[in-house]
């Protein structure tokens, strides 16, 4: 299996020169450029898994599921809960009609795991801490949180986002939460990995 975490780090980094070339007060772009490097590594990850990859659960995906993204301003599936999304949808592969038992509920698509969620936030700390902590209220197996700052504000804006872990009283849950700072002065990025009990 990817190493996904990994792989989401080599790509927000590769987005680096496009960040720096926007300028901070590009958000909206900046936020589709790191969207962008994120939703790439969708396909690869659900082929690791030998799941299916797409919006269309009448198809038969290896494994009975198949991944599918949510994401800000995305097509054909928008925005649902975080900027970004990766759900992982009971796929049966029959004509649509079989249900659960005692629901009802049609089998193909039903939601039965968020895998990623992510969200990012561009100069603007109030945004920034609630966006932070409406992931850590969500149950996601990946977490990711974008935002930029300077090398000088770093070791500062990562000591409160921790602190932020620290005091939500569930913890990580054993999810796995990437923080990556965009610095503005230096035009990179710098990644901090979470887990369980940190």
């Amino acid at each position: 299996m990817m190493d996904l975490i990994k792989e989401l780090q080599l790509s927000l980094d590769g987005q680096a020169p496009q960040l720096a070339a926007l300028g901070p007060n590009s958000r909206t772009s900046r936020t589709a450029a790191v969207h962008d490097a994120i939703v790439a590594r969708a396909a690869e990850y659900a082929t690791s898994l030998g799941i299916g990859y797409g919006h269309d659960f009448k198809n038969r995906a290896p494994g009975d599921s198949t991944l599918y993204v949510h994401r800000s301003g995305g097509k054909p599936l928008g925005q649902f809960l975080f900027d970004q999304t990766w759900m992982l949808a009971h796929c049966t592969g029959d004509d649509g009609t079989e249900q659960f038992p005692i629901s009802k509920k049609l089998k193909n698509g039903y939601v039965i795991e968020c895998v990623l969620a992510a969200e990012s936030e561009w100069n603007n700390a109030a945004s920034m801490c609630d966006d932070f902590l409406k992931l850590l209220v969500g149950k996601a197996k990946f977490k990711v949180f974008i935002y930029n700052s300077n090398e000088d504000q770093i070791m500062e804006s990562m000591a409160s986002l921790k602190a932020c872990i620290e005091g939500f009283r569930p913890g990580l849950r054993g999810e796995c939460l990437l923080i990556s700072c965009f610095l503005e002065n230096l035009g990179r990025f710098h990644h901090d990995v979470c887990h369980d009990g940190m």
